[in-house]
């Protein structure tokens, strides 16, 4: 993967950070029965709430690069947040290298994933697939050799972009950008369950499957069980300490969490 922004440079740049900012798109419109599911769009409301959260999170957008799952609601989330110009068409911004379309974002909802959700009885109307995701996916997906995304594949998803960032942090002295600024700021747009499986997965690492299962418990009851949030923000700092090592923060609904390099590469590590 290319990172948009970034050229060698020998000049250092001091008290530097890394902000990742994840996102789901609101509601879409699906009203017309002649287009696919990925070509829905977005609908008014959803995007007048993200131009709020825009002026909310500060976003610069002259400086800021956004990732999208591959299809239009999720480009439309991140064309919204990242373009300085409401007006301007997402192809334009495109080309500008402004949205990179990355379709590791999007998980296979296809024949398999029917299966394993028939295999367990499950519906959506149940508003407790995550639960199942994080506890039955991978070893259905292993036992059967289907392929569909599986809790294991969307964790790791989400930590190797931020392992990624945290290599561009470690080589800070060494990369400069084409804007005069020393915060990089990045918002991605990924399918439901791809931060929620990367943020259990930290909670079992950090504080064991308890803690796991107690955050499945509160993503269950305040997302999925709760038809007025119809929006999910999450942000992950990457920064430096005094001695110079990488602190990640993560700040989200459920509260703030710390971790380090080494945190991370555990999930990298195991499931690779």
């Amino acid at each position: 993967m290319f990172e948009p922004g970034l050229s060698e440079s020998t000049s250092p740049v001091e008290n530097s950070n890394i902000v990742l900012q994840f996102v789901r798109h609101g509601d879409h419109d699906i009203s017309d029965k002649n287009i696919g599911s990925r070509e829905y769009p977005l609908m008014a409301e959803s995007k007048d709430r993200l131009l709020e959260l825009k002026k909310e999170l500060g976003i610069n957008p002259d400086t800021t690069v956004g990732w999208a799952g591959d299809n239009k609601r999720s480009i439309d989330t991140v064309g919204i947040l990242v373009n300085p110009e409401e007006s301007k068409e997402i192809s334009n911004l495109n080309k500008k290298f402004k949205i990179v379309v990355a379709p590791e974002l999007l998980y296979k909802m296809d024949s398999n994933f029917k299966s394993f959700k028939d295999y367990l009885g499950l519906s959506i109307e149940q508003k407790n697939l995550f639960r199942v995701v994080v506890e039955h996916s991978d070893s259905f997906k292993k036992e059967t050799g289907y392929d569909f995304t599986s809790y294991a594949d969307m964790y790791q998803v989400i930590a190797e972009y931020i392992d990624r960032y945290v290599s561009i942090l470690e080589k800070w002295e060494k990369v400069s950008f084409k804007y005069n600024t020393d915060s990089l700021y990045r918002v991605f747009c990924a399918n439901e369950y791809f931060y929620a499986s990367f943020r259990s997965k930290m909670e079992e690492v950090l504080h064991g499957k308890e803690a796991r299962d107690n955050y499945v418990d509160w993503y269950e009851k305040n997302f999925e069980r709760n038809e007025e949030r119809k929006y999910e923000e999450q942000s992950l700092s990457i920064s430096r300490d005094q001695n110079k090592r990488v602190v990640l923060n993560i700040k989200d609904p459920y509260g703030e969490i710390s971790f380090r390099k080494e945190d991370l590469s555990m999930i990298i590590k195991k499931e690779s």
